[in-house]
């Protein structure tokens, strides 16, 4: 049979397709015609009467070859005649699947990836079909993979929450492209998963929707997790909210304790601020509590601006141990001591943060204290007076005999020696006088005691001074009315009133007023005040008054013994005198003595100081 060649047309037509080489070869495997792509594609001139496999080795009649970088599908298909008879001559198609292969081995690639992700992954399209799912979505939900490809996506979703999950979906992939929530999927068996949903639409060029990518991970540990941590959560709250009531009533008790303390309590900081302060310390400052905070303390005790000398704080903070210190505010004696301790956000154990502070007044308990012991001074000291004075008697009587003997056997006109017998026996006198008022103030005393009037004993005691007052020109002021009697001993008041009389007047050389006054206290005492209006009495004196032989008389005026007598016999009377010193102003005496005897005998009265 003759070849019928292939027309002229029909191979210009041929060679006008550039996507693919065509290669025309007879039943010799040699070229009768190629294609401009077909050279271009394997890269050959393809002359006719050229063997195709010298001209291309290794080309293969059908399938795929490698040519340099790209891949080439060849097929081959006989060429027919117009009867529909082959003619003998074969079309070689040589396509470029390069590309298309990279692109089916990057799917390959991208779908051992989604396979092998930790999250379960579907595909859907436009109608909610699932049209991939990985093996882990399959797994989750108890599936194979072939049992879900297909079907639609409320497979693994509660009928009656698809509609609405739909809608959340498309709302949010509609303005922002994706959505992300929580969801609960479903199991083959019914059981219930919580996801978290990632889902992300896919667009043509056109804006149509493509598909769906959906990507759900399992969280119902981490909801196990979260209830777990929830119930945990709820009972740490209860647990904080019930130490926090413990803490506010271990405060609020805290709080009662210390200001049921009527004595100071206060803590400051290392620089002195106060910083808690108990009810007793901001009453005695006559401040409010909230006004004292922040402030130093020395501000606050002493009204300076320097820490106060020796202050038990500031040697807390230096050496980290307790210290005490005495201190006089206004008229209280008060002992403090500080202890160091540490606040919530101190960070060093060694230097305390801040010293707790307790301070007592102590006025009155220092008070008893020195008057206990003045009292065992001048206990211990009448019994020496008393021996002192009877052993100095017998030779000042053995000396006085001497003097009136040899007065009288010297018979001489000298005034020298006249003065001199004189000046023997005004010592003599004045010897026998103080060791009289040394017995006087060692003796026990007479205690039958007898009712008396007071206004009467003073009026007898003011006739006695009656020519120094004059002589002074001494104004005397007297109030004292109708006093209640009281049990006492004449004669030991009377030096008492005498003695103090007798002081003031001495006091006032130059003139001056000597004021008495007298008044009941309440039903049980009777108080007697004498002042006077002379220089005072130093403020280091004022301790000592009541000390036997301590005067501040100039030499030969005063024997030091006169107060000490007060205080003996008004102690012995169950009573009390204080001293009151108005330096540059006088001094005032007070004496307090019982109506009655109605006191057990172990109750004594007060003997006290004042400044």
């Amino acid at each position: 049979m003759r070849k019928e060649p292939a027309s002229a047309d029909t191979l210009g037509i041929m060679d006008s397709i550039h996507h693919t080489g065509l290669v025309i070869v007879n039943t010799l495997d040699r070229i009768v015609w190629a294609n401009s792509a077909a050279r271009a594609l394997l890269g050959a001139a393809l002359d006719p009467g050229t063997p195709l496999c010298e001209a291309c080795p290794g080309l293969p009649k059908a399938g795929e070859a490698a040519r340099g970088s790209r891949i080439l599908d060849v097929t081959q298909s006989p060429i027919m005649g117009p009867s529909g008879s082959p003619t003998g001559e074969v079309l070689v198609s040589l396509r470029d699947v390069t590309h298309e292969k990279q692109q089916e081995e990057r799917i390959r690639f991208l779908a051992s990836v989604l396979d092998r992700a930790a999250g379960g992954i579907t595909i859907i399209d436009p109608s909610l079909r699932i049209v991939y799912v990985n093996e882990a979505q399959a797994a989750m939900h108890n599936y194979s993979v072939g049992e879900l490809v297909g079907k639609t996506i409320d497979v693994f979703c509660d009928p009656g929450e698809i509609g609405r999950l739909e809608e959340l979906i498309f709302a949010a992939g509609e303005q922002e492209g994706s959505w992300t929530g929580e969801a609960v999927n479903y199991t083959k068996d019914g059981r219930a998963i919580p996801v978290l949903l990632s889902v992300s639409m896919l667009r043509n060029a056109d804006g149509s929707l493509s598909s769906i990518v959906g990507v759900a991970k399992d969280i119902h540990t981490y909801k196990e997790l979260e209830q777990d941590m929830r119930a945990y959560s709820d009972n740490l709250a209860r647990l904080v909210s019930e130490r926090t009531r413990q803490l506010e009533r271990s405060r609020d008790e805290l709080e009662m304790m210390f200001d049921a303390v009527s004595d100071f309590m206060f803590v400051v900081d290392r620089s002195f601020n106060v910083v808690r302060a108990n009810r007793f310390s901001a009453a005695f400052f006559h401040s409010r509590r909230r006004d004292l905070l922040g402030k130093q303390c020395y501000r606050v005790w002493a009204d300076s601006d320097h820490p106060c000398p020796g202050c038990p704080a500031a040697r807390v903070f230096e050496k980290s141990k307790s210290a005490f210190a005495a201190r006089l505010i206004g008229d209280e004696r008060v002992h403090v001591w500080a202890y160091p301790m540490n606040g919530s956000d101190s960070r060093s154990q060694d230097a305390p943060s801040l010293a707790f502070c307790y301070g007592k007044i102590m006025t009155k308990e220092l008070a008893v204290e020195e008057r206990m012991q003045q009292a065992e001074k001048m206990a211990s000291l009448g019994y020496l007076a008393a021996g002192i004075a009877h052993e100095l008697r017998n030779p000042l009587g053995t000396i006085l005999a001497a003097e009136y003997a040899l007065r009288s056997r010297i018979a001489s006109h000298d005034p020298e020696v006249a003065r001199a017998f004189d000046t023997i026996e005004r010592s003599i006198d004045r010897s026998t006088g103080i060791i009289s008022n040394l017995l006087d103030f060692s003796r026990k005393g007479d205690w039958s005691m007898r009712q008396l009037n007071l206004s009467e004993i003073i009026g007898q005691v003011l006739a006695l001074e009656q020519d120094s007052l004059k002589k002074q020109g001494i104004e005397v002021e007297m109030s004292i009315p109708q006093l209640p009697e009281i049990i006492g001993s004449p004669d030991g008041l009377r030096q008492v009133f005498f003695n103090i009389v007798h002081n003031a007047v001495q006091a006032m050389p130059e003139g001056g007023r000597l004021t008495l006054t007298a008044k009941s206290v309440g039903q049980t005492a009777v108080r007697v005040e004498v002042s006077d209006t002379g220089a005072g009495i130093s403020p280091d004196d004022l301790p000592r008054v009541f000390d036997p032989f301590f005067t501040t008389k100039e030499p030969g005026q005063g024997t030091g013994l006169g107060l000490s007598i007060c205080y003996r016999e008004v102690e012995r009377h169950r009573g009390h005198v204080r001293v009151s010193n108005r330096l540059g102003r006088g001094v005032r005496v007070e004496v307090e003595l019982p109506c009655t005897r109605a006191r057990t005998d172990g109750e004594r009265k007060e003997s006290t100081y004042n400044d």
